[in-house]
């Protein structure tokens, strides 16, 4: 895992790492984990912090520095896709309103998105566009984006 990071990536994370095993064996727990996500300026959920956890199906309550590094690999990743979706927002808000249309989003969908079914592609919109004016607002988008 520590291949996928830069030599100038690596020692942050290493330091931070170390400075968070409070007692030193090699491994942090899951709330060290939280600790250090926080010191680093990640901002994100408890509940997804626990996906991540159960997502590297790493040993019980115990994550060494490869395990930290994956977690930190699929933060680095959840966080470009955000970036990658704003700018795609952005170049079909034409207009600066904060909102693009169904067409423009359902686009979106079929290019970031796993392949759909139509009826899949339209529940996706159905839930982003709220208030039903065929637009959907930035904040909307976003949290769509993320969910699915």
């Amino acid at each position: 895992m520590a291949e996928y990071f830069t030599r100038d990536q690596l020692i942050p994370l290493r330091e931070a790492y170390t400075r968070f095993d409070n007692d030193s064996d090699g491994t942090i727990t899951t709330r060290e984990l939280e600790q250090i996500i926080k010191y680093l300026g990640y901002n994100i959920s408890e509940a997804q912090l626990i996906k991540l956890i159960i997502s590297i199906e790493c040993e019980a309550g115990a994550l060494d520095f490869t395990d930290f590094l994956e977690i930190v690999s699929k933060i680095m990743k959840s966080l470009q896709i955000k970036i990658e979706l704003i700018r795609e927002f952005r170049d079909f808000d034409k207009n600066g309103s904060g909102r693009i249309g169904i067409a423009d989003l359902r686009e979106i969908i079929m290019k970031y998105g796993r392949k759909l079914k139509d009826y899949e592609a339209d529940e996706l919109i159905k839930k982003a566009d709220i208030d039903e004016d065929g637009c959907t607002v930035y904040e909307e988008f976003l949290e769509m984006m993320i969910e699915y």
